[in-house]
């Protein structure tokens, strides 16, 4: 068997494994969600199963790369999340933490890359980066504050919360 033969079987591997239904789901969902770009119609489908994920993963890099992101920014379309393992849901922690890790790689894969991903936006504008998500805090004001706050928001025909935001800007 010589290097050619190995090559050939590793391609057909490749093109049997491109044609099962487990792994056109996952490309399907994440071309659809916009998260990949592919040159070949998938079609459209609603839900990603984690498992199946990770095991296209070890055919084409690239899911790994965005399963991350596409966690973070589409949870109600994920199935069986209980079956991430435990070092990549650390790492999906530290990214919506907006924390550093100490690895570097995942599985071969950049971490800041998979990072750099879910900090994207979007092309159709569906989703918001990682670290542009509001942060809810509660503050304890006076009456007073809040009465100039609403009257200043309601000039500027803003909320109140884009007011304070532009009040700080400024700063």
């Amino acid at each position: 068997m010589n290097k050619h033969d190995t090559l050939d079987k590793k391609v057909k591997m490749a093109q049997h494994v491109m044609q099962q239904d487990r792994f056109r789901n996952v490309m399907a969902f994440l071309v659809h969600k916009g998260l990949l770009i592919s040159n070949v119609d998938y079609g459209k489908f609603p839900i990603l199963d984690i498992k199946d994920a990770l095991w296209a993963s070890s055919y084409e890099p690239r899911i790994l790369e965005v399963l991350p992101a596409a966690i973070l920014h589409f949870p109600k379309s994920i199935v069986e999340s209980q079956c991430i393992p435990l070092e990549l849901k650390i790492i999906i922690d530290q990214i919506s933490a907006k924390r550093k890790t100490e690895k570097k790689y995942y599985c071969g894969i950049e971490i800041k890359k998979m990072e750099q991903i879910a900090n994207q936006r979007l092309a159709d504008n569906r989703t918001v980066p990682q670290k542009q998500k509001r942060i809810t805090r509660s503050f304890r004001l006076k009456p007073t504050t809040i009465d100039k706050l609403k009257k200043l928001s309601k000039n500027q025909q803003t909320t109140m919360t884009e007011c304070l935001e532009a009040l700080i800007d400024v700063h």
